[in-house]
């Protein structure tokens, strides 16, 4: 929730943040770049802490960014109980279930896993954080299904792509990871 991210960088401040994310490999100054939290997201009111100014991440200038390979790194050290406290993780990721009781934008991956034609892709658990910027989407999820007796568990991160885009590039993936040796 927008309000919930913004009274939380309020409590810690940007600085704090990205000491957290460059400390943790999660974002690179050297080049790679990575998750960058820049700005508030959502419009508190005062009483939640100091406002942020607006502070552009040093290598692309974005207020909120993220690449493929640190989102993937954040999700797998999420699932694995690794990337905060366990008991924080798991609260993360009951707030990213897209199975279970949420509100707000769905999962254009689920979206694509659920309604795909062909073979069935019956999802047991997927965990997803989208994002909207403009005309650009993007998804990433912990993916957990289960194909001819067996479980499968993958992160998936697409970005900058149409909803449309973003439903057929999961069930090629999935396609892949599901793929016996």
């Amino acid at each position: 929730d927008n309000d919930a991210a913004t009274a939380c960088l309020r409590q810690l401040g940007i600085a704090y943040v990205a000491a957290i994310l460059q400390d943790t490999g999660l974002y690179d100054l050297r080049g790679a770049g990575g998750i960058w939290v820049g700005k508030e997201y959502g419009k508190l009111p005062d009483g939640f802490g100091p406002r942020v100014a607006r502070t552009p991440d040093p290598l692309g200038g974005w207020t909120h960014a993220g690449t493929a390979r640190a989102l993937a790194a954040f999700l797998t050290l999420l699932w694995r109980g690794r990337l905060a406290p366990p008991t924080a993780c798991r609260e993360m990721l009951g707030l990213l279930d897209r199975q279970g009781a949420w509100v707000g934008i769905g999962s254009w991956f689920l979206e694509g896993l659920t309604g795909a034609t062909g073979p069935p892709r019956p999802v047991q658990r997927l965990y997803s954080k989208v994002g909207v910027y403009r005309q650009s989407n993007g998804d990433c999820a912990i993916v957990v299904r289960a194909s001819e007796g067996v479980e499968h568990r993958y992160v998936a991160v697409g970005l900058d792509a149409s909803a449309q885009e973003l439903r057929e590039l999961i069930v090629a993936l999935d396609t892949i990871a599901i793929m016996p040796p």
